[in-house]
């Protein structure tokens, strides 16, 4: 089976045609499935119109949400109503299937997919802020401090959606005819996957709302979990992580970034992953 993740595609007015000419590119690939990591577009106006754009890539495609798809800024809708109905509800209209609700199977492999959202574990080691801290500085390093309006902390929010990844990935390990998991979420779950590497302090504060190794740890539990894909960071990231009684799980980012859409061409028969990065505009 052949598939195509993707993220972080930000579908705004000055990069539509770019987007619309790498969506072409994709089709072009005539992989098995098609999945969009998170970060398809805010307002829902635009979340919609990248559903539509690439739509066309598969005739089977499912989507999970992003934290700029959950930005409450200049439409009328609340990130809890976008989250709990909008999204998925442009998932359904365009037929995709929605991951933060519920696996998929295809044939023996099953995905379970997440926000996964960043509960601060993935900060730098010599940040001395605590969870509190983490929440208050926010709004001066990253706008989802300004536009999310759920009302739920980071680390509430973390808890709920990886308890929720937790169920999906019982179910399908549970599952006789589930052979091999691919895990694709929008925030990284594994060290060394985070957004900076160079120092800077406001950059190796913002490393804590890039990735939820809590959550990391939880999934390396599932020896069916063959690897994990996410988005989020914008850069490439591939890595090797070791777990107990298992193979090392590999690990990747997507590097898509603002007008630089890229995406993941996964084969799993070999479990070779390519890079495929957009070759320009329409």
């Amino acid at each position: 089976m052949r598939i195509i993740v993707t993220s972080d595609l930000h579908f705004h007015i000055p990069w539509h045609d770019t987007l619309k000419a790498f969506a072409k590119q994709l089709e072009a690939l005539e992989a098995d499935l098609f999945i969009i990591a998170g970060d398809l577009g805010e307002p829902l106006e635009m979340f919609n119109l990248c559903l539509k754009t690439f739509s066309r890539v598969s005739d089977h495609r499912a989507a999970l949400a992003g934290n700029h798809d959950v930005w409450h800024r200049a439409g009328p809708n609340s990130s809890r109503d976008l989250w709990d109905t909008y999204l998925s509800r442009a998932a359904q209209k365009f037929d995709y299937h929605w991951l933060d609700e519920r696996a998929l199977v295809v044939g023996g492999l099953g995905i379970a997919g997440s926000i996964a959202w960043y509960d601060y574990s993935g900060g730098h080691p010599d940040v001395n802020l605590h969870g509190d801290e983490y929440e208050q500085v926010k709004p001066m390093i990253s706008n989802d401090g300004n536009y999310i309006d759920w009302g739920w902390s980071d680390r509430e929010f973390a808890a709920l959606v990886g308890e929720e990844l937790e169920e999906r990935l019982q179910m399908l390990s549970e599952r006789d005819d589930v052979t091999d998991i691919l895990v694709v979420t929008h925030v990284p779950l594994f060290d060394g996957t985070q957004r900076y590497e160079e120092d800077g302090s406001n950059r190796i504060i913002a490393n804590a709302y890039y990735a939820n190794l809590t959550l990391g740890q939880r999934v390396l539990t599932y020896p069916k979990v063959r690897m994990a894909v996410s988005g989020h960071v914008h850069v490439e990231r591939q890595l090797s992580v070791s777990r107990n009684g298992s193979a090392p799980l590999p690990v990747y980012t997507n590097p898509s970034d603002y007008g630089n859409p890229a995406a993941l061409l996964i084969d799993t028969e070999t479990w070779a992953v390519q890079v495929v990065r957009s070759s320009g505009s329409a």
